[in-house]
């Protein structure tokens, strides 16, 4: 018995199309890719999470002052020389 392949006997290069790529260097750029992707999510969430506490933090001290509880704390005013 006489297997034939499907397709076509010769094949040729066809200008334009798509190379399969092999070896490190695809891994390399995905790899590049990812962890791109990763910092800048990391970053964001950061930078979300400092804004939640600024909020948080003015909101609770806005409370306090409004119910006439814990103020804020001032430094006391430098006393002036020759004063007693």
């Amino acid at each position: 018995m006489i297997w034939i392949i499907a397709g076509p006997r010769i094949t040729t290069n066809i200008a334009g199309k798509m190379q399969n790529t092999s070896g490190k260097m695809s891994l390399m750029v995905v790899l590049a890719a990812a962890s791109s992707a990763r910092c800048r999510r990391l970053v964001r969430m950061a930078a979300k999470k400092s804004v939640a506490k600024t909020k948080a933090a003015k909101k609770t001290t806005a409370k306090a002052a409004k119910k006439g509880g814990a103020k804020p704390a001032r430094k006391p005013a430098p006393k002036k020389k020759g004063s007693k």
